[in-house]
């Protein structure tokens, strides 16, 4: 008999006996997640064709990516935090118990600690936040030799980029 956990409890590295529980993701997490999300995602590749515009000025690109990281901190980690933190326990924040819905008044390094661990166990690749914000692609056939992992660009040059495990929060 196979035995499946939805979910983790990790002890946190920043405070000392506090521990949280949140969610594993899953394929029907993740779509239920991008369809929950679907207009702040919007707005966020908005802002990433924004601050990516061709001729954009150095400052213009500098202050995008300013509201970029606003708007991760301000939109999307509240998103990672209601969707992936079940409990928390060990830590009192102004006498009452740190829960999901109070953790944003509690200690800063565990606030980030958990957004963190979320998107961590979440593991999307850098490649999956890529195609998280991007359009929906036709059928139409490449032109080209393809893989799972490359793809040739409008030039027809295969690209690969690694796969590493990143945040959604990119600068």
């Amino acid at each position: 008999m196979y035995a499946f956990e939805s979910k983790t409890t990790l002890e946190s590295k920043t405070i000392p006996g506090v521990s949280f529980t949140i969610r594993k993701m899953t394929d029907a997490r993740r779509a239920k997640f991008r369809l929950q999300n679907a207009d702040i995602l919007a707005e966020l590749t908005s802002k990433f064709e924004q601050r990516d515009a061709p001729g954009i000025t150095d400052v213009a690109k500098h202050r995008a990516g300013l509201e970029i990281e606003i708007f991760l901190a301000d939109k999307i980690n509240p998103a990672w935090l209601s969707w992936g933190l079940i409990s928390v326990s060990g830590v009192i924040a102004d006498g009452a118990d740190v829960t999901p819905a109070n953790l944003a008044d509690g200690p800063e390094e565990l606030y980030n600690e958990i957004v963190g661990a979320i998107k961590t166990i979440a593991q999307m690749t850098e490649a999956e936040i890529k195609n998280l914000l991007s359009p929906t692609t036709s059928g139409l056939p490449v032109v080209g030799e393809t893989s799972d992992t490359t793809a040739p660009d409008a030039n027809g040059m295969a690209i690969s980029e690694p796969e590493t495990v990143v945040s959604i929060s990119q600068s």
